[in-house]
């Protein structure tokens, strides 16, 4: 089958799938509005969004388990989290909830910089340093997060269940620019698919080719953070969705870069759908964290994928 056929077929179904999960149990227009539709956005915005993240990172550090938390930032964002409700942030009037996102956005931007900064990215561009400084940040700012939360676990206990993934509720103008960023960031990314090929050889094969490896990588980290920052800011943590992702992408399309920005999007979107749905009727009506349920589907896709690429 054409590359183009798979392409479509996978298009079908996440359009099949959207229009479920619209107008599933759903006759209201109030309902299909104001919930399902902004939900239907966000689920969008972060499978689509970590799916690309996972697959840039893939490519710039040459590992198959990289993913879009890799540099900490996922920690980051979720302090700014924790801190924001810790100080009652979404209880004001119209932009309770904007703060919140814009706070999270915040701290994940300023871990990526101490990232590079402790790491002596700039200079050195040592990218084991560079992660193992991620991991450093990663530990510290998760322990932070639960010794604010265990401060006043009676009033910050729901902030848990964010941190473990919430498909949730936004007005249509934090939607809207959170579409617009992701837009940004995917037609940059299509427009410098030969890079990210280039990539997965190295760097001696980024520089013959005409371009600077030190400022591209640099360019792709940075904006792939924006974008994990942002996610996180939306939708908390949601595990696998950036590492299995992409490989589901290339065992279908090929690992032309070209291709799997196409598809990687797509097969996201549909990921991130179809566990809120699962999260969301499972144990009807009670909900569950979306990032439980992703890890469920994802651990065994991974070993799987694992298995088939042993070799």
């Amino acid at each position: 089958m054409k590359n183009k056929s798979k392409i479509f077929i996978w298009l079908l179904i996440f359009l099949g799938i959207s229009f479920f999960y619209l107008f599933f149990h759903n006759n209201s227009y109030e309902v299909l509005y104001e919930i399902r539709l902004p939900k239907l956005l966000i689920a969008i915005i972060t499978g689509s969004g970590l799916g690309l993240v996972g697959a840039v990172f893939q490519a710039i550090f040459k590992n198959p388990l990289a993913d879009p938390y890799l540099l900490g930032v996922s920690s980051g964002a979720s302090l700014g989290t924790v801190i924001g409700f810790y100080f009652r942030l979404n209880s004001i009037t119209y932009i309770g909830n904007f703060s919140i996102i814009f706070l999270s956005f915040i701290t994940g931007l300023i871990t990526i910089f101490l990232v590079f900064t402790l790491s002596n990215f700039y200079k050195t561009f040592n990218m084991l340093s560079l992660i193992l400084s991620g991991v450093i940040l990663n530990v510290l700012f998760y322990a932070l997060s639960y010794l604010i939360i265990a401060s006043d676990y009676f009033r910050l206990h729901n902030v848990i269940l964010w941190l473990w993934g919430k498909i949730s509720i936004y007005d249509f103008s934090t939607i809207l620019l959170s579409l617009i960023l992701i837009c940004i960031y995917y037609f940059y990314l299509l427009y410098n698919y030969k890079i990210l090929n280039l990539f997965l050889i190295g760097p001696e094969m980024v520089e013959s080719k005409g371009f600077n490896y030190k400022k591209n990588t640099l360019i792709l980290l940075v904006s792939s953070t924006i974008i994990t920052s942002l996610i996180v800011s939306l939708s908390g943590i949601i595990g696998f969705v950036g590492l299995i992702v992409p490989h589901i992408s290339r065992m279908i399309i090929g690992y032309d870069y070209k291709r799997v920005l196409i598809l990687t999007p797509i097969i996201g979107a549909i990921f991130i759908i179809l566990a809120d749905i699962i999260s969301t009727y499972l144990f009807y009506p009670q909900i569950l964290p979306i990032g439980i349920i992703s890890s469920i589907i994802g651990a065994p896709v991974f070993f799987i994928i694992l298995r088939r690429n042993k070799n």
